[in-house]
């Protein structure tokens, strides 16, 4: 069975059977009858509303006399918890802001003034800048460069090599600046690394012609050697002759470079695997690069050969 408590309506406290002053606040209870506000469960001690029938919290059944929950006195607020008011904002007047916009642009006005008066007395940096960059320009010259050109022969001597050089004028050191170490420019550098392969086989018909068999043999690809290691000693036998008529500028790949020639051969003694008739030799032949040397490969060649008579003044005598 519930037990069934009255409460004080003043100060929620719960009044005894009979009681005739509240204990909580004194009030007598003649004067401040009792009011139920909320019933407690006894199993929980859960409020519920006066006309619940069961629990909320844990459902048992609530009697009629069950126990009237206590209510909370109402939250105190004292003055000090309150906000104060905030000030009341004074907005500028038109004066004040008239005033401001005026001493703006009087700053503006005199900065702008400043300026264009230090442009005119002061001239800019960059004018002796380029003073100095043009007297430059005129006292060093670019450096000149000079290409041997393809030369055709008769039958009676080699042409020049073919091999492009570049050659740079020193420029003239200028006492307001150090002088500055020498170093090839990239034109320069891409001409040599282009006339290394022409020089090449420039060179091996020119020692071939004129006798350099082992010299001649040299400047062929490692594995040409290594499969042919007799050939100085079979040119030795067969004395060739040689009239070189151009060596054209290579086309350099991955893989190697390739140029055209243009050269007259002939045998002078008939040997086994010689040829005694004079013979034209046209189109390219191939080079590859060992380390940092260019070598002739006779295997990658693409050459054309025509009979020529020998009262040709191109033959080799």
């Amino acid at each position: 069975m519930e037990a069934t408590t009255q409460v004080c309506s003043r100060c929620a406290a719960p009044l005894s059977s009979g009681a005739k002053f509240c204990r909580g606040c004194g009030t007598p209870t003649a004067t401040a009858p009792s009011k139920p506000v909320a019933v407690l469960c006894t199993q929980c001690k859960h409020a519920n509303p006066p006309d619940s029938k069961f629990c909320r919290a844990c459902g048992r059944p609530i009697s009629p006399q069950a126990t009237p929950a206590r209510p909370r006195p109402p939250a105190r607020v004292s003055a000090a918890d309150q906000p104060a008011p905030e000030p009341a904002r004074r907005r500028p007047s038109r004066l004040a802001i008239s005033a401001v916009i005026a001493t703006v642009l009087i700053a503006g006005s005199g900065a702008a003034a400043v300026a264009l008066l230090s442009r005119k007395t002061h001239p800019p940096a960059q004018t002796a800048g380029a003073a100095v960059a043009q007297l430059s320009r005129k006292t060093h010259q670019p450096a000149r460069t000079s290409t041997a050109a393809v030369q055709t022969t008769s039958a009676g001597g080699l042409p020049p090599s073919t091999s492009s050089s570049t050659t740079a004028n020193p420029a003239p050191q200028t006492s307001s600046s150090p002088s500055a170490p020498s170093s090839p420019s990239a034109p320069a550098a891409q001409a040599s690394a282009t006339s290394a392969p022409a020089q090449t086989i420039q060179q091996h018909l020119e020692d071939l012609g004129s006798g350099k068999y082992q010299q001649a043999f040299n400047l062929m690809s490692s594995s040409y050697q290594s499969q042919n290691p007799s050939w100085p000693s079979t040119r030795s036998a067969a004395d060739p002759g040689i009239t070189i008529v151009s060596v054209g500028t290579p086309t350099l790949s991955p893989a190697g470079a390739d140029l055209q020639v243009d050269f007259y051969a002939r045998d002078h003694n008939p040997t086994t695997g010689s040829d005694t008739r004079c013979r034209e030799f046209k189109g390219t032949v191939s080079l590859v690069k060992q380390g940092a040397t260019w070598k002739y490969n006779p295997a990658g060649n693409h050459l054309q050969s025509a009979v020529v008579p020998q009262s040709d003044p191109k033959c080799p005598s």
